[in-house]
């Protein structure tokens, strides 16, 4: 875990949290949410039915009509510097993703907890954090991790991959494998 004072556009999420939770409420409100499985087969860890998505930007590529439904969350995701992927997670009530890393340390993750009951929680490198609403936590996911919810709700997290933040020349690298990817 990093301390996410240091990534300061995390503070400008926290403060909206509540309308960024407005926001989802209403699209699962409105419609079905699908699971990571339905929108892609890139990992065995996507297999998990209960791991619901709704995508914002997925690899750096928008997706207009869910950034239409969700206009604060979007314009606040854009404004964090090398924003990759950009997504609700919704983890169904009692269910765990199994432990699994990421594949490249050149990015980050950012979960802020939108609706997070009591018993969820995310284990990163063996050490174990409570998603909290309202407040953030940074990861690098190269490390073995899992999450669970260990509740009868579901928990909502923000998710965002971004951009490691690295010195020159190290970042100019690090765009370009991530250009490849």
């Amino acid at each position: 875990f990093l301390n996410s004072d240091e990534f300061f556009w995390s503070y400008f999420l926290e403060l909206e949290h509540e309308s960024i939770s407005r926001e989802i409420e209403a699209v699962i409100a409105s419609e079905t949410i699908p699971s990571l499985a339905q929108l892609s087969s890139h990992m065995d860890i996507i297999a998990n039915e209960n791991w619901l998505t709704f995508l914002l930007y997925g690899y750096g590529i928008k997706s207009e009509a869910n950034c239409k439904k969700c206009p604060i969350t979007s314009s606040l995701v854009e404004a964090i510097p090398g924003m990759q992927t950009a997504m609700f997670s919704i983890l169904a009530a009692g269910d765990e993703l199994a432990e699994h890393s990421g594949p490249y340390n050149g990015i980050m993750v950012y979960h802020l907890g939108i609706k997070v009951p009591a018993g969820a929680w995310i284990k990163v490198g063996g050490q174990t954090a409570l998603h909290k609403e309202g407040r953030s936590i940074v990861f690098d996911d190269t490390y073995p991790h899992s999450v669970g919810n260990r509740s009868n709700e579901k928990r909502i997290v923000l998710f965002v991959q971004f951009e490691r933040p690295l010195r020159w020349p190290m970042n100019i690298i690090n765009r370009y494998v991530l250009l490849l990817m």
